[in-house]
């Protein structure tokens, strides 16, 4: 498992107040989200969406006016971006863009976690249901976490932890310190940081894994918030007291983690991926490798490519090919 430990020094104008007694509930004054406070006297926990992030087919005109319909006016901008042409931008930081240069029907939305509290979670879930937003990312937020970030840094340096993330981070910061675990790209990374007051546990998700919770808390409705977030924050990892079972699935959990989620079970979030076929790898081709396979090609079409790279390419691909290579090349031939 890998492991990092930074330090970091707070940039001017960039530091935050910290509560002298360390207990204090209330989430920062921005990036709130959609809260939600647990009932239970011993569970003040305040769990929110942090960010809402995804795409749709509808019209540019259908966003713009489903936005404001619900207060959010948006302002077309004079710049786009790498990937999207045209950009609007919102008074709360919702952003939507256009153009696709390689799927030109698609319109990029996000919704960060200030506007997703002016909305409020019914609004948010009617925006998302008309614009029919395909999540790409889901940010859920925990403040209020009896622990701090070198707890859990302590716990996985000790191997107390149950989970399949490979990577981590400790970051030590003049004003807080900030624990990861996962890749930040991956489907889900927990970060875990102390820089605003009381501890906020955020569970980052992507692609399906950011599909399928968004689905799943807009089938259940707002009271199911807290088990939602906390049981996929189960679902990703764990700490455990390694000494307490035979093996690490039977272990119980640490007493600090245990006061946080021990009343929520697990929620599994993974998908499974889609069986190979000719039809993904082709888009995974277009999307990942196109303009450098062409950049390569002009080169070789003028002579000035160095090594006949694009033939050796070829040639190297040939030789490696596996038996579910050969097996899609035939099954494709046996459809044409």
């Amino acid at each position: 498992m890998t492991e990092a430990v930074e330090r970091r020094r707070t940039a001017p104008g960039r530091e935050h107040s910290r509560s002298s007694a360390g207990v204090t509930l209330r989430p920062p004054t921005t990036d709130r989200g959609v809260q939600i406070t647990t009932l239970a006297p011993e569970y003040q926990l305040t769990v929110q969406l942090h960010e809402v992030t995804g795409t749709t087919r509808c019209t540019v005109d259908e966003v713009l006016g489903t936005f404001q319909e619900f207060g959010v006016p948006l302002k077309e901008q004079s710049y786009g971006s790498r990937i999207y042409k045209r950009r609007w931008l919102g008074p709360l930081g919702v952003t939507v863009q256009a153009d696709n240069k390689m799927r030109s029907d698609e319109l990029h939305v996000r919704i960060p976690g200030e506007a997703c509290d002016s909305l409020g979670l019914e609004n948010l879930v009617a925006v998302s249901t008309l614009l029919n937003l395909d999540a790409t990312r889901v940010d859920a937020a925990v403040d209020g976490a009896p622990f701090k970030p070198a707890h859990l840094q302590a716990a996985r340096r000790a191997g107390m932890i149950r989970t399949h993330a490979q990577t981590g981070r400790f970051i030590i910061g003049d004003e807080g310190d900030t624990f990861y675990l996962g890749s930040k790209n991956s489907d889900m990374q927990l970060r875990c940081y102390d820089m605003r007051g009381p501890t906020r546990v955020e569970l980052q998700l992507r692609r399906g894994v950011a599909k399928n919770f968004l689905a799943a808390l807009f089938a259940s409705g707002v009271d199911d918030l807290p088990k939602l977030a906390l049981g996929a924050i189960r679902g990703f990892v764990d700490f455990v007291d390694s000494g307490s079972g035979s093996n690490i699935t039977r272990c119980a959990l640490l007493p600090f983690w245990d006061s946080f989620v021990g009343l929520f079970a697990k929620i599994r979030l993974a998908t499974r991926k889609p069986p190979p076929s000719v039809e993904r790898s082709l888009q995974y081709l277009r999307k990942q490798a196109a303009m450098l396979v062409t950049y390569v090609q002009a080169l070789h079409a003028r002579g000035t490519e160095p090594f006949h790279a694009l033939d050796e390419l070829l040639k190297h691909g040939q030789a490696n090919m596996k038996d579910r290579h050969h097996f899609l090349v035939h099954a494709a031939c046996a459809t044409a």
